[in-house]
Formats: C-alpha cells, sequence, structure tokens
C-alpha cells in the first residue's frame, strides 16, 4: 500500500468516524424479549473461565471495567461459578470489555426476561461458553488500497468482524440436580464503511447481538419446557 493511498484511507476512515459512525448505546445491553411465563426465582451464575477462554484479552485485570462493571462472587458449587449481582459479592476485576457485557446481559435475561426476581431462589441458572469465533475482515481495507479508495465512495465496507458463539445454559434446583439444559449457536457480522455503518467498535458489538441471538433462541426453549421445570424446581 503507497503512502498516497494510506492517507487516502485515513482520511476516509476519520470522515467516517465523525459522521457516519453510529455509536455504541448502553440500551444495546438490554436484553429482549420477555418470556410469558416466569420460572420461579433463579440465581444467575456464570463459568467464568469458560468466558475468559472465549477472548484473547480474557485474563483477569486489574481494574474493572468502565461504569458498567457488574459485582461477582464465587459461587458455592464450582471454583468456577461467579454469582452474579450478590449484595454481598466483592468487584471483580474484567480485562475485555466482551466478557462484562455477557456477564450484564445475562444478568438482566435472568432476572427481567425469565424468572420472577422477587422471591427465594428456587435455584439456579449456569451460563457457559462451549467455544467462540471471531473473524477480521480486513481485506477490505486491502481492497481498499489496492482501488485507491474510489469504491468505498460507492458504499463498499472498509472494514468488517464476525463473532460466532457457542453457548450452554443449565438450569438447577436447590439440591444442585440439573433440571435443564439448552445449547444454542449463534452469529453475527457488522460491517464500517462511508455513509452506512454499524460501529468502529464491531468486535465489542458483534459480540453483544450473536449472545443476545442465542440467548432469545434459549428463552424460547426454557418457554416450552415451562411447565417441566416448574415441576422440577419445586
Amino acid at each position: 500500500m503507497t503512502k498516497l493511498t494510506s492517507k487516502i484511507l485515513f482520511i476516509l476512515i476519520a470522515i467516517f468516524g465523525l459522521s457516519s459512525c453510529a455509536h455504541f448505546k448502553l440500551a444495546e445491553l438490554q436484553p429482549i424479549p420477555k418470556n410469558k411465563e416466569l420460572l420461579p426465582t433463579l440465581t444467575p451464575k456464570v463459568d467464568i473461565a469458560s468466558l475468559e477462554s472465549a477472548y484473547t484479552l480474557g485474563a483477569t485485570a486489574t481494574s474493572t471495567y468502565g461504569a458498567t462493571s457488574t459485582n461477582v462472587n464465587k459461587g458455592k458449587n464450582s471454583a468456577n461459578l461467579l454469582t452474579v449481582g450478590a449484595a454481598s459479592s466483592t468487584s471483580v476485576a474484567i480485562a475485555d470489555p466482551r466478557i462484562q457485557d455477557i456477564i450484564s446481559i445475562f444478568d438482566k435475561d435472568v432476572k427481567d426476561n425469565i424468572t420472577d426476581a422477587y422471591n427465594e431462589p428456587s435455584g439456579y441458572m449456569v451460563l457457559r461458553i462451549d467455544a467462540s469465533k471471531k473473524k477480521s475482515g480486513m481485506g477490505w481495507a486491502v481492497l481498499s488500497g489496492m482501488t485507491l479508495c474510489i469504491p468505498n465512495l460507492l458504499g463498499m465496507p472498509i472494514d468488517s468482524y464476525t463473532t460466532e458463539l457457542a453457548i450452554t445454559v443449565e438450569i438447577y434446583n436447590n439440591k444442585d440436580i440439573l433440571v435443564g439444559k439448552y445449547d444454542e449457536i449463534s452469529k453475527n457480522k457488522m460491517w464500517t464503511a462511508l455513509y452506512w455503518s454499524h460501529n468502529t467498535d464491531l468486535a465489542r458489538r458483534t459480540n453483544i447481538y450473536a449472545f443476545r441471538e442465542a440467548m432469545e433462541k434459549i428463552k424460547i426453549k426454557i418457554e416450552n419446557d415451562y411447565e417441566r421445570l416448574i415441576d422440577k424446581l419445586k
């Protein structure tokens, strides 16, 4: 890529950043929809080791991420399980905001959309990330440079990013007996472009929407399994 081409591409990206960028909004961390039939109160827990292994920046950090930090504390049943939002919890530092986003979304989904959060827990719900696949479409930037960025003026993307997640949600009763297990795979892809775009932080945003979509599919399975789960959680 020549110096002139690099400068042109930089200018185009700068223009994009000042004009057409769709900025990340905290509302995107709010999961929907809400199940019609809510399960009894369940404590949300996450397998933190599975989340950390799913992201390259997932190791524990020395400072907590931003203002959206979720308080978590170690669950009683596994060294890897963290109970989300417990009143007596202590803050745990998260290096990668994508991990924090998943914890926040899962916490809201369990308490707002899947269960009645205002009674004594009848058990707990565990989230695991079984596998993750991330791909950056840097080929768009190379192609932009080779064509002097002219196609970008006509709408060709400058960059893209794809996140694919395989997740498992398990439901246990108060005797630590597994009463429900649900698996899902979901993928989301977004682009950076002039005039139209999704966001500059494609890695974070595709992760949010891939996870939300997987949870939406799992919520349908849970709702279809409602009567059996109610009986098992008594």
